[in-house]
């Protein structure tokens, strides 16, 4: 006997039993709980975006119902006799308004029935298109003013083709264009006139106006008075200055028109003077302005401060610098200031409460547009009372 104890023998049953049964629940928990949760957490994306498809869809639905209804009162009447009729007046009143000196060639070169094809695949009657071929001849001014006021009115059209060519005028282009006006399918309740006046309304609009009333609902109560069409920032009449069959760059239809004065020949005009610093004297506190040419000289004479004189300022005495003024009439205006100080590159005046460096290199009119800050003043040691 050592005094040993033995090992326990190893339970291997109780062993493979756990861990039997451990894999036994990992096999229950996956097929019994995580793949079901995960096949309906991708089962409820997939309904979250197909209902946010039909979501989509349905608003898009709406939004296309709503232009849908404010395209019926823009379009065409339904009398496309009528219509035609009314739309080729109405293009040739945008001529004449628009500057065009002859009568536009206007001819209604028919329609056509655009099929609308529906979900079920089934194809119903859709929209009627009226086609317009206008011919006209006109300046480049009128023709921007033309597409300008075309785009603008509420209507449902457009320009499918725009040719501009020369003609043997040198001042008037050649147009020729095709335009194509819609009516919208099932427009029944729209007026039958081009404009959309209820005739109703229109009747008691007359007869208020006859009574002396308060007129003018038939403009405001058409659909087409609150279809505001939308506008880019840019604008067709911007083109009118700037004309590609003319060279250069006209001037601008928008600058208003100056008109100048007849100039008095016999007097030639005046002669503005250009003083230069010619001398600076810091000794003696004096300077020179010189203007003109070698023949005639203009000299204005700059002083420095004088000799102190005696201020009582709050009752107490104190040594004030005097002043020195100086006029300077440079032949059309005159300037008048006084010298704070004479230095030897720079001579600082004050006009009209600013204070000014007159040096070398620039006129003395050039060294007046830029005034000295209170820093520029606080470095050169001068203080001025503002």
């Amino acid at each position: 006997m050592n005094g040993r104890t033995p090992a326990p023998p190893t339970n291997w049953t109780f062993i493979l039993g756990t861990a039997g049964g451990a894999l036994l629940l990992g096999i229950l928990f996956l097929q019994f709980f995580f793949f079901p949760w995960q096949k309906n957490k991708r089962d409820l994306s997939r309904a979250m975006d197909d209902f946010d498809a039909q979501d989509r869809e349905f608003k898009s639905f709406l939004r296309d119902r709503k232009k849908l209804e404010s395209y019926r009162l823009l379009g065409m009447p339904r009398n496309l006799e009528g219509g035609s009729s009314s739309y080729t007046e109405y293009l040739q009143t945008l001529f004449k308004e628009s500057g065009f000196s002859t009568r536009p060639d206007i001819k209604p070169s028919g329609h056509e029935e655009r099929p609308k094809q529906n979900t079920s695949g089934t194809v119903k009657p859709g929209h009627l298109v009226l086609y317009f071929q206008v011919d006209a001849q006109g300046d480049w001014l009128s023709i921007t003013k033309m597409l300008e006021k075309f785009r603008r009115t509420p209507f449902l059209h457009r320009i499918r083709n725009l040719t501009i060519g020369k003609t043997q005028s040198p001042t008037k282009l050649s147009i020729s264009m095709n335009i194509e006006a819609m009516a919208v399918h099932k427009n029944e309740q729209r007026p039958d006139n081009l404009w959309g006046f209820d005739p109703k309304i229109f009747a008691r609009d007359t007869m208020l106006a006859l009574f002396g009333q308060p007129s003018g609902w038939a403009m405001l109560m058409r659909g087409q008075a609150l279809l505001i069409p939308e506008m880019p920032p840019r604008q067709y009449a911007d083109l009118a200055w700037v004309n590609p069959f003319v060279g250069g760059k006209p001037k601008s239809p928008y600058e208003p028109v100056i008109v100048k004065k007849k100039e008095d020949k016999s007097k030639p005009p005046p002669k503005r003077l250009e003083f230069h610093l010619a001398l600076a004297n810091p000794s003696h506190q004096r300077a020179i302005l010189v203007a003109g040419g070698t023949d005639k000289y203009t000299v204005v004479k700059l002083a420095g401060p004088a000799d102190a004189i005696t201020a009582f300022v709050g009752g107490v005495g104190c040594a004030v610098p005097r002043l020195e003024a100086f006029t300077v009439f440079d032949g059309i205006d005159k300037i008048e200031g006084n010298v704070l100080r004479v230095d030897l590159r720079e001579v600082y005046v004050e006009v009209d409460g600013e204070v000014y460096a007159i040096g070398f290199e620039k006129t003395f009119a050039d060294c007046l547009k830029t005034p000295l800050s209170k820093d520029e003043l606080r470095k050169i040691g001068l203080v001025v009372n503002r």
